[in-house]
């Protein structure tokens, strides 16, 4: 090696300093090579070694508790007996534990062993740096590990060095100008993307409320055909009602004097049986207080002769016949001094009077019901009618509310829909300008680079 470096140093130049310079510039990079082959063969020992711990660490447990596990198999095939039953739960104690202490051992030897693959995958990963850093200084400088160059090769090549870290310095600013105008873009990108999801969802919403707005519509048009086919049924009855007015009017005042005339008849009549009735009525009375007195005196006269047994039988026999008896206006005729009447006859009358008031009296309950029937179907009736109308002016209002809302909504969406495309826009300009000073820088580096 020093023949070779005399023989350089003559060949270069008969200036001794610079020559000694050059040498001990060489020296020294041969003294950084070798120190480098030695880390190098220093890293690769330990690789070894660790891979050899490995493989024996891989296969030490696993022997260890497999040999145990077979010594212990084989006493208690040997012999089971020979455990003592005072010492059995001693012996499954101390197994137990001695179990304990070896998988105590073997999670501390798992550690270790992750601990070690670690170190290993960080040493292999320094190695691997190492030796790329080492091909990457050989293909750039040219140099192969053995040659040296003089010194002014050596200068234009730290010049060109300087020059290339420089312009990686420059490419590696601008490379974060651009990751960082990348990441921008990106929050932006993500900001529209979120921005149009929520436009999404309001287009969904938009459109729910038309659906809403669709069946409210729908709603309205068949409450309008009932309105309209309850106007058209009223203006009907109204029509009927003015045509019935209108011929009412020209016979009303016959109608009334025909009415009058017959009701003044009628009472009339109903005056002269209302007397016949009462005479009717008093000469019954006098006749029934007279028949009664007759009907406790014979009773009377009856029980002391002992005859009431067969008078009680005779009454209940069948009635003789009774010679039937005009209108009964003459008090002679009704009362006479020597008539008899049976008493089935006189119950018979008051019976059909009770009747006949119970009757009355529940046709009277019956009107009464009718009559609030009748009341509590037009309060209903009104009721309805007061619903209708209130339900009409809340859709009224409902309507127009709704219809300024998806104004509004609309209006709004238009203004965002600007707002996006304008922001759009801007950034396809942007990244278009971009792309632009990307190429050029490119083009400048290639350039620069040829």
């Amino acid at each position: 090696m020093l023949q070779t470096v005399d023989q350089h140093e003559t060949s270069l130049s008969p200036n001794r300093g610079a020559v000694q310079v050059h040498a001990h510039a060489r020296a020294a990079q041969e003294q950084q090579y070798r120190q480098q082959l030695h880390q190098m063969q220093h890293l690769q020992r330990q690789l070894e070694s660790y891979d050899d711990r490995l493989e024996r660490l891989k296969h030490e447990p696993n022997e260890d508790r497999k040999a145990l596990v077979e010594q212990r198999v084989a006493e208690y095939a040997r012999d089971p007996r020979s455990i003592a039953p005072e010492d059995a739960l001693d012996t499954i104690v101390r197994l137990e534990n001695h179990l304990k202490l070896q998988q105590r051992a073997n999670a501390l030897m798992a550690k270790e062993l992750d601990r070690d693959r670690r170190t290993i995958k960080e040493r292999r990963g320094t190695l691997h740096k190492i030796e790329t850093n080492y091909a990457e200084v050989l293909k750039v400088t040219g140099w192969d590990g053995k040659t040296l160059r003089s010194q002014d090769e050596q200068d234009e090549m730290k010049e060109r060095i300087n020059e290339m870290a420089m312009l990686a310095k420059k490419l590696r600013e601008e490379h974060r100008a651009a990751q960082l105008i990348i990441h921008k873009k990106e929050h932006v990108v993500q900001f529209l993307h979120a921005e149009l999801a929520k436009r999404n969802e309001q287009r969904e919403q938009l459109d729910e409320k038309y659906n809403a707005i669709r069946v409210k519509d729908r709603d309205n048009r068949e409450i309008l055909l009932q309105i309209e086919k309850l106007q058209r049924v009223s203006e009907h009855t109204d029509n009927q009602v003015a045509v019935a007015r209108q011929n009412q009017d020209t016979v009303a005042l016959e109608c009334l004097q025909e009415d009058n005339d017959y009701l003044k008849n009628l009472l009339k009549e109903k005056r002269q049986k209302r007397a016949d009735q009462d005479r009717v009525m008093r000469a019954q009375a006098s006749r029934v207080k007279q028949l009664t007195t007759r009907f406790e005196v014979i009773g009377g006269a009856l029980r002391d002769l002992g005859l009431d047994r067969r008078a009680a039988n005779a009454l209940n026999a069948v009635p003789p016949p009774v010679e039937p008896i005009g209108e009964p206006d003459d008090m002679e005729r009704i009362a006479p001094s020597d008539e008899q009447i049976p008493t089935c006859v006189y119950e018979l009358l008051v019976r059909d009077m009770a009747s006949i008031r119970s009757a009355v009296a529940r046709k009277d309950v019956m009107v009464v019901e009718k009559q609030c029937v009748k009341a509590a179907m037009e309060e209903k009736l009104h009721t309805f009618e007061e619903n209708l109308r209130y339900a009409q002016q809340q859709e009224a209002h409902t309507k127009d509310d709704k219809f300024l809302e998806m104004e509004h909504l609309r209006h709004t969406l238009e203004e965002r829909h600007r707002e996006y495309r304008l922001q759009i826009d801007d950034l396809l300009h942007e990244n278009l300008k971009l792309k632009a000073d990307a190429a050029k820088a490119r083009q400048q580096h290639q350039q620069r680079r040829a």
